[in-house]
């Protein structure tokens, strides 16, 4: 195999959302039709630099290519991710200058937050990192934005006027696109390389988001409790972040262990994260 031909064909396969193995296999595949031009071209009598040159040229622009190869393997998703992104930065200002100019308080941290977790979606969505493993990234990246949608809906619900509730409502639908993206990157878009355990990586994701959008909610609404009835000057609202740093670290044991084939164990953990929701809700409530 060529070494220029093969990095033109990882440039084009980085372009895709794929899985790290995903992209691999893409080149390789890609690198494949472009030796076999390459082999064509020297039998017509052209030297080998200028074999490679022609083979690329008639395969194409690699950012071109990439892209109509995204939008085939995953039809919609980076236009979806751009929506979210460009929506959750105008949903952030509007919601800062409607609080601001209806109730006179501002609310910069939330701002600044926002603004991060728009901006560092629409990076991603231009231009996502190769290297990354793209599932746990964007999932994290989501959870962070819903996280964010919720606390700036509420905002928008508590500021007076007319001009909050219209803002809530967009803050609903740019929740909804949110959790539509979580969902079809944990069931869809990515994929174990093991058939034998694709039904349980769809099943053990699809639960592992559920609980982790419950516990986000959970700290939200543990962050508000504090906040509405304390004055803010101690630490224990860094205990409200448990329930979402708990998950966190059981969705990492989650995916290594799935990896590693222990299945059993994996869902055993669900079973964890779901009793450890419950069970704070219940001391919280000091339900009997």
């Amino acid at each position: 195999m060529r070494p220029v031909l093969l990095r033109f064909a990882k440039e084009i396969s980085d372009q895709t959302d794929g899985t790290r193995g995903e992209r691999r296999d893409l080149a390789e595949e890609l690198a494949g039709h472009l030796d076999e031009t390459f082999r064509q071209l020297v039998r017509e009598g052209l030297s080998d630099a200028e074999a490679e040159k022609q083979a690329m040229l008639r395969f194409g622009d690699r950012r071109t290519v990439g892209r109509q190869i995204q939008q085939a393997l995953y039809p919609y998703r980076r236009a979806m991710i751009l929506s979210l992104a460009a929506g959750s930065l105008l949903f952030g200002f509007a919601v800062f200058y409607a609080v601001l100019f209806s109730d006179w308080s501002a609310s910069p941290v939330w701002l600044i937050l926002s603004s991060a977790s728009g901006g560092l979606l629409l990076v991603f969505a231009m231009d996502p990192p190769s290297a990354l493993n793209r599932r746990f990234a964007l999932n994290s990246m989501f959870l962070l934005q819903l996280a964010v949608l919720l606390a700036g809906t509420m905002l928008a619900s508590g500021s007076s006027g007319k001009p909050g509730g219209i803002l809530a409502a967009a803050g609903w639908l740019l929740i909804l696109l949110c959790l539509a993206l979580i969902y079809r990157t944990s069931a869809y878009d990515y994929r174990t390389r093991r058939a034998s355990l694709e039904k349980h990586d769809i099943t053990i994701n699809l639960m592992n988001v559920t609980t982790g959008v419950l516990s986000v909610a959970a700290s939200l609404f543990l962050l508000w409790v504090y906040f509405a009835f304390t004055d803010g000057t101690d630490r224990f609202w860094l205990f409200a972040l448990v329930p979402a740093g708990f998950w966190a670290l059981t969705y990492l044991a989650q995916g290594l262990l799935l990896s590693k084939g222990f299945v059993k164990t994996a869902y055993g953990i669900t079973g964890v994260q779901l009793a450890g929701l419950i069970a704070g809700l219940l001391l919280f409530f000091r339900v009997p």
